[in-house]
């Protein structure tokens, strides 16, 4: 459920950078877009939120450079600002869920409790 909710996280940022950019007069003309890397199975909780934190912190980057490219529009720029919020937030909560594993305890039992947290 936590790894579904990011992505529809992402999804709806999706939309609505689409929809600002559209209110803008710009024409958004939709590609495809790879998947970030082969499906991963029967990996653990830890290698997925690492996995996970690594692809937040590439949109995170994605999102600064544009805050950087629009610094002669501070509409855009403001447009952005609770993006990089989130992305802030979302990086922050894996780190938290990340430093479980780094404190050396049972990590079935970390991974266990993970579990229980994720699917709520």
């Amino acid at each position: 459920k936590f790894f579904r909710e990011g992505a529809n996280e992402e999804i709806e940022h999706a939309r609505k950078m689409t929809q600002y950019l559209n209110t803008r007069g710009n024409i958004v003309t939709a590609t495809r877009i790879s998947s970030p890397g082969e499906p991963v199975t029967n990996c653990t909780a830890e290698s997925a939120l690492r996995g996970a934190l690594d692809l937040e912190k590439q949109v995170t980057q994605h999102i600064t450079n544009l805050h950087q490219l629009a610094e002669q529009d501070p509409n855009v720029q403001d447009f952005l600002d609770p993006f990089l919020t989130e992305q802030f937030e979302g990086i922050a909560k894996i780190n938290r869920y990340l430093a479980l594993f780094e404190r050396g305890a049972d990590k079935s039992l970390i991974e266990f409790h993970l579990n229980q947290q994720l699917a709520k």
